[in-house]
């Protein structure tokens, strides 16, 4: 078993200073435990253990580190009895805590076909390099309407820069493919290879709160490995309706591995399940292939800048402008209570007198009146709810201010993987006779936040990574965030 090997690596790693002088009430409480545990289910202890390893950051406190190491021995070796049962839930966070990542898998493009429904069986490939902020993803766009084959992309990221390749199709000339390039910063790097990595399976699977509805269907081996299958349905909204997705997940009981993912898509309207993709095969923590992220553009392809001259990349987001004003959404998360913070800015020609704008603002308070204000924002789903924003912090950079607003639900909404963006709810704080025409803005790119090492990895991660001076707002924590989120919850009945 994984966990088992691992435990001498875990010892000569950790960097753990262990001393006699152990704090003889946390080691007495430990064995204590130890010893309570052998009348409870030994499956259920070791599965905690796990969770406890995957989360710990065992390198802070010796006597934490201690605990944890001395509770996996005692389920190891003291219990030889114990007989693990991983499911869905552990396999998709033995998945999330993974350093290097390894996927192939088969897409399902629909064809033109005008008699009867029909799809070509595609090929696809991933590779991630989490810790290092690298990638590579190969995976096919459309179907080429003159020749009928597909048309495949590859992004590649080395930790400094993104090689994308894109299609042209200039009026007067054939098609052709071009590479283009762009700048990372350390953070950006890190936050691209997360977020493309975790969301290939969670969007699989519709996300931890999801897959609560999953069960298991049946046991099957798979490359010599028994596995038992998990099988679940999730809706979700689209333009054109509801659909449903089905998924099967083939897992190792004994490891947590998941080695196989098939799925299926079903619109409302629809009599049947279409194929969506499947997956053949998934390695966690592989040794990587040598100039996998080499980022050199192919042969084949013209080249639209390099990298000497390439931008610097920005963290995503959306952007409208009205006029001479201009609106855009930086980063967005929704954490664990569904609140959704955004970092947003807006312009307009008096960029410099903007520090009076955030002057007496206070966290938990009103909004900055800059040009365009994002004052509230609401689900795109089937509801009719929405979520009024609140300050909570203000970033600056390059001349830039970056307001850090937290929107929270006023009445009960599904989870994340039911909605597919937010409707961003502006107004216009400035001279409306100057404004041109009407603009509407969404958010789609989120991240989810689901514990506090996710908030001070991606959130605050990303408050330095957008103020000159690297660091943080004062007294902005997981913790303090989500009091603030359940006062303003409150504040909503009174």
């Amino acid at each position: 078993m994984r966990l088992n090997n691992n435990i001498k690596s875990l010892f000569a790693e950790s960097n753990v200073n262990v001393r006699v002088q152990y704090d003889d009430r946390i080691m007495s409480g430990a064995f204590a435990a130890i010893e309570e545990s052998g009348k409870r289910k030994s499956a259920a202890l070791q599965l905690n253990a796990w969770r406890i390893i995957m989360r710990s950051k065992i390198t802070k406190l010796s006597t934490a580190a201690a605990v944890i190491l001395i509770t996996i021995f005692a389920i190891t070796v003291l219990d030889r009895s114990a007989s693990p049962a991983y499911g869905i839930r552990e396999a998709l966070n033995l998945y999330k805590n993974s350093d290097t990542v390894h996927i192939h898998g088969w897409g399902y493009l629909p064809t033109k076909s005008k008699d009867k429904q029909e799809f070509v069986k595609v090929p696809f490939e991933h590779w991630f390099d989490v810790e290092k902020g690298c990638y590579r993803i190969t995976k096919p766009g459309d179907i080429d309407e003159n020749t009928g084959e597909p048309r495949y992309f590859t992004t590649i990221s080395d930790g400094l820069y993104i090689m994308s390749e894109v299609y042209k199709y200039p009026l007067d000339g054939e098609p052709y493919k071009a590479v283009r390039f762009k700048k990372l910063t350390e953070f950006q790097s890190r936050l691209q290879a997360y977020n493309n990595s975790y969301s290939l399976i969670m969007q699989m699977f519709g996300g931890i709160n999801t897959i609560k509805s999953f069960t298991k269907v049946g046991n099957e081996t798979i490359k010599g490995i028994n596995c038992d299958i998990w099988q679940g349905q999730i809706k979700t909204p689209s333009p054109q309706g509801t659909t449903q997705a089905k998924i099967k997940g083939w897992i190792c009981p004994d490891t947590g591995e998941l080695l196989k993912v098939q799925t299926w898509r079903k619109a409302s309207d629809a009599d049947s399940w279409s194929p969506m993709f499947e997956i053949d095969m998934i390695e966690l923590d592989v040794e990587l292939p040598q100039g996998l992220f080499e980022t050199k553009p192919p042969s084949d392809c013209q080249v639209e800048n390099t990298k000497e001259d390439a931008p610097l990349a920005e963290l995503g987001g959306s952007s409208v402008g009205a006029g001479d004003l201009f609106l855009k959404v930086d980063v967005g998360f929704t954490l664990i209570d569904n609140s959704v913070i955004l970092c947003w800015r807006s312009m307009g020609k008096n960029q410099a007198l903007q520090d009076r704008l955030f002057g007496g603002l206070s966290v938990g308070g009103r909004l900055p009146k800059l040009p365009m204000e994002i004052y509230a924002i609401k689900p795109i789903a089937n509801i009719d709810v929405e979520y009024p924003g609140y300050h909570l912090a203000r970033t600056f950079r390059n001349n830039k201010f970056y307001e850090w607003s937290i929107y929270v639900p006023q009445n009960q909404v599904p989870s994340r993987e039911s909605i597919i963006g937010y409707q961003l709810l502006h107004r216009y704080n400035t001279d409306k006779n100057k404004i041109v025409g009407s603009v509407s803005l969404s958010h789609h790119e989120d991240i989810q936040i689901e514990t506090e090492e996710d908030f001070e990895e991606w959130v605050l991660g990303a408050m330095a990574e957008l103020s000159d001076d690297g660091k943080t707002p004062e007294g902005i924590t997981y913790q303090s965030v989500l009091e603030l989120s359940r006062q303003i919850r409150g504040s909503f009945t009174k």
